[in-house]
């Protein structure tokens, strides 16, 4: 039976015998909402062609993950409110 090299997608290290890691599990496709889902590592995992899985050693990388994605999720509401013309940042409805 083949092992699966498995590294962090976030700080590139290689996986050991811990079980402190983490999947981050982000939908792909036309989605109505953005999510960020943080999941136990298990070696069983399917991969899931609906959703992108990360492999996080712990939760210091699970930390910054989370920080680049609301980065991205907040860069991307404000280029689609540009887009609109919204003010993201008014506070009125």
């Amino acid at each position: 039976m083949e092992t699966r090299k498995i590294t962090c997608d976030q700080c590139g290290i290689e996986k050991g015998e811990t079980n402190h890691w983490l999947i981050a599990v982000l939908p792909t496709g036309d989605v109505r909402f953005a999510c960020i889902v943080f999941t136990p590592f298990r070696a069983d995992h399917d991969d899931d062609p609906e959703m992108e899985m990360e492999h996080l050693c712990g939760e210091g990388c699970a930390q910054k993950r989370l920080s680049r994605w609301l980065t991205e999720l907040k860069a991307n509401s404000t280029s689609i409110a540009k887009e609109t013309q919204i003010d993201v940042h008014s506070g009125s409805d």
